[in-house]
């Protein structure tokens, strides 16, 4: 069974989809700007794109991919 995404991360999703050679901190900082109210800092929108990338640990690679 697949975890239901939250709003965060439909909205960094949205982004990987429309921005997907960005790198993770222009992204974060990117998003956090444009929804600053969903998010607490671009640290967070950071660690948000880490883990829909698959780059966040060796335990998480390949568990989320983006589909275009």
């Amino acid at each position: 069974m697949g975890r239901i995404k939250t709003q965060k991360g439909t909205t960094v999703v949205k982004y990987l989809k429309e921005w997907p050679d960005l790198p993770n901190q222009t992204l974060a900082k990117k998003i956090y700007s444009e929804n600053s109210v969903l998010f607490k800092d671009a640290e967070q929108v950071r660690l948000i794109i880490l883990y829909y990338r698959g780059v966040k640990g060796k335990e998480r690679r390949n568990k989320k991919q983006i589909k275009n």
